[in-house]
């Protein structure tokens, strides 16, 4: 009988392994130091969480954004080029926590080019002040670059702007949202339930009693095969338990394993888990077009809702973006998010 979902629901976990008496070295993060890969495995294939990071990084990046005079001017002229590397970030920051800015200056110290490095690829020390970028992190694995903090020195010509989230006093970036990692993994659990009871034909265990005396061995390995491949869904994920027995009373007896009110049970905590992982998120619905209070998506209740979630989280994350990037000479204001209703 097949009575799992064929894989291992674990929550990882952020655990930061600092070293005694020594903050230059690096401070792994996560159990094997692979506690961003996990996450992004985890949170890109969860259908929710990926939807509520993608919509929240749209808010937060509104329609763009507008430089201001004091900018460079060569910022001005690639602004598409660097509209990219900040949706970037925001991403990263929501995901993560924290984003991470490749800085590269010229022989006189001007800032001119800047590129986006995936947060999950980096490690740190405990001052933050020297990273380890590795493409593809594994329990064992070789660094495929070092580079130090981001400083006001202008002779520093290839360097590291890393802004992680002020709340959370860690060595790694922090998000909110992480708070609801045991809730992310259930509904994952949840979905590959539903695949399983697709692929068991809606009875993932029964025993099968076939009462009309005892067959050959080879003929009871012939009956077994016939009635799993006819009735063990479309990929056989099911077994039945056949039995043979001596009787004068000819008709197959079935016994099912499951509980008569599994329907309530799964329904419940799917909606306990979506409701945590929207809570933990701090985002309504409503601004994902999944459902409203009255059932009906309607231009007055999206407003309303985004009115107090602009005012809440994306004003907020938006500053933190700015005031990084601040530190580079870069000076910009985030243009408002904007639905044209009239559109068809």
């Amino acid at each position: 009988m097949n009575l799992s979902f064929g894989e291992d629901f674990s929550t990882p976990k952020p655990v930061e392994r600092t070293n005694r008496g020594s903050v230059d070295s690096m401070v792994p993060f996560g159990n094997d130091n692979l506690f961003p890969q996990e996450l992004s495995s985890l949170a890109f294939s969860t259908s929710l969480v990926s939807t509520i990071i993608d919509k929240t990084t749209k808010y937060v990046f509104g329609n763009g954004i507008e430089l201001d005079d004091t900018t460079p001017i060569r910022w001005k002229n690639n602004q598409e080029e660097l509209e990219e590397t900040i949706f970037g970030n925001i991403m990263d920051y929501i995901s993560y926590g924290a984003f991470a800015v490749q800085v590269r200056r010229n022989t006189f110290g001007d800032i001119i080019k800047l590129d986006k490095v995936n947060v999950e690829s980096l490690r740190t020390n405990e001052l933050n002040n020297h990273f380890w970028y590795c493409k593809e992190w594994k329990k064992w694995f070789k660094v495929d670059a070092e580079i130090d903090a981001f400083t006001d020195n202008p002779s520093q010509t290839n360097s590291l702007l890393y802004f992680k989230n002020p709340m959370f006093n860690t060595v790694y970036g922090r998000a909110a949202w992480w708070s609801s990692l045991d809730d992310v993994v259930t509904m994952k659990a949840l979905s590959e339930y539903g695949i399983s009871t697709v692929n068991n034909a809606f009875c993932p265990s029964a025993v099968v009693s076939l009462v009309e005396g005892k067959p050959t061995e080879e003929e009871a390995h012939a009956v077994e095969r016939d009635l799993n491949e006819k009735f063990c869904g479309v990929k056989n994920n099911a077994k039945l338990l056949v039995t043979f027995s001596d009787s004068k009373d000819s008709a197959p007896i079935i016994h099912e394993f499951n509980p008569s009110d599994m329907n309530a049970h799964y329904l419940s905590l799917k909606d306990a888990t979506r409701d945590n992982i929207f809570a933990a998120f701090s985002v309504d619905p409503v601004l994902l077009g999944l459902r409203t209070t009255d059932g009906v998506f309607n231009r007055d209740n999206f407003e309303q809702v985004f009115k107090l979630y602009n005012t809440t989280e994306i004003i907020p994350m938006q500053k933190q973006i700015q005031k990084a990037y601040a530190r580079l000479g870069i000076n910009f204001t985030f243009k408002p998010f904007k639905i044209n209703w009239d559109e068809e």
